[in-house]
């Protein structure tokens, strides 16, 4: 045998043995552990924690409900679809997610940026067509898991911080400024910042005054539960974990109180529209209106729907881009602070669905 031909035979026999050794990597136990990080917690989850996992899981859903509500209404979303979203994701990212410290549903960015793209379907532009949302998270979470399985979750590092900060700051004042038009119980229709700000001040005189009190209210209610909430947690850090129970009760309540207090504000709100109704003064505050009770029927997207690409155009690749960047970015920061690690790829795995 020549040595160009037993060059070439151990070259053959040493890709033979990579790929071999790749398979059985691919397969291996802990492989699969990575893929879905709840083998890897699971075995070592501690009963003793279920009582604080309980409170907290208590505490941010009745949190969510009040926003997934709102979020719905800056998507431009039949409210109960806020509903849907808020608890949906959490359920895969269980078994697929690799932060214990994060929750998955909708955000403020988010919920404007899918407010961009879609279909309107009533006469102030203020409701769009779910099918095009549906299908937008379908389409987006294709991308992630694409981006996931071929490696790409190193591309959100080349992203600007000082972008993404911009970006923030720029979309939290669209946010609120959108809202204020809803304190003051006016209506109009308007794509544009500009536009908000004319049509604003032309309906100013049509402000309902029960709308913008109730809306102030509800604002220094929570403003207040809020200092209540970090009062109450300066207070526990400095009596410490081995202060007496009866001195630590009330503030421990005001602490859960202040952090729902999102929910809190929607239960006492429902309950004075509820006496309002009932004393038929009802109409001079705009509600909601009726939210869908149970679960949407479980069915594909219709890719069947018409113009799909001119509705959903370019927030097809800045959404999924955007929503992943922003969870790896908070789930980067608990894993420092709490000594764990998350990888970029099976975070977008899991996002993707």
């Amino acid at each position: 045998m020549s040595s160009t031909e037993h060059t070439e035979l151990m070259s053959t026999e040493s890709f033979k043995t990579k790929v071999k050794n790749g398979i059985k990597d691919y397969f291996s136990v802990d492989a699969w552990k990575d893929r879905f990080p709840v083998a890897r917690w699971l075995p070592q989850y501690k009963a003793s924690k279920g009582l604080s996992d309980v409170i907290a899981g208590l505490t941010v859903g009745l949190t969510v409900i009040p926003q997934g509500l709102a979020y719905a209404s800056i998507a431009k979303l039949p409210l109960v679809y806020g509903l849907y979203s808020a608890f949906m994701g959490s359920f895969v990212y269980m078994f697929l997610g690799m932060s214990k410290d994060i929750t998955v549903g909708p955000t403020a960015i988010m919920s404007l940026l899918v407010g961009q793209y879609g279909k309107p379907i009533d006469e102030y532009g203020e409701v769009h067509d779910p099918t095009y949302a549906i299908l937008l998270a379908f389409f987006c979470g294709i991308f992630q898991i694409l981006m996931g399985m071929t490696r790409l979750g190193f591309v959100t590092n080349y992203i600007s911080a000082v972008v993404i900060s911009a970006f923030t700051s720029v979309s939290a004042i669209n946010i609120g400024f959108g809202q204020i038009k809803n304190i003051l119980g006016i209506r109009f229709q308007s794509e544009t910042f500009v536009m908000d700000f004319y049509h604003l001040f032309k309906h100013i005189k049509e402000t309902k005054w029960p709308d913008l009190v109730l809306g102030i209210s509800s604002i220094l209610f929570l403003a207040l539960m809020r200092f209540g909430k970090n009062k109450s947690q300066a207070r526990l850090d400095k009596i410490g974990k081995a202060g007496p129970t009866r001195v630590k009760a009330p503030w421990k309540a005001l602490w859960i109180l202040g952090t729902a207090r999102n929910a809190v504000l929607v239960v006492i709100a429902a309950g004075i529209m509820f006496i309002v109704e009932m004393n038929g003064s009802i109409g001079h505050i705009t509600l909601t209106g009726n939210v869908t009770s149970g679960l949407p029927p479980f069915r594909p997207p219709n890719l069947g729907a018409e113009n799909i690409l001119k509705h959903l155009n370019i927030g097809l690749v800045i959404i999924p881009l955007i929503g992943f960047l922003e969870n790896i970015a908070i789930a980067k920061g608990f894993a420092r602070q709490n000594g764990y690690k998350v990888e970029s790829n099976q975070e977008l795995i899991a996002l993707g669905c």
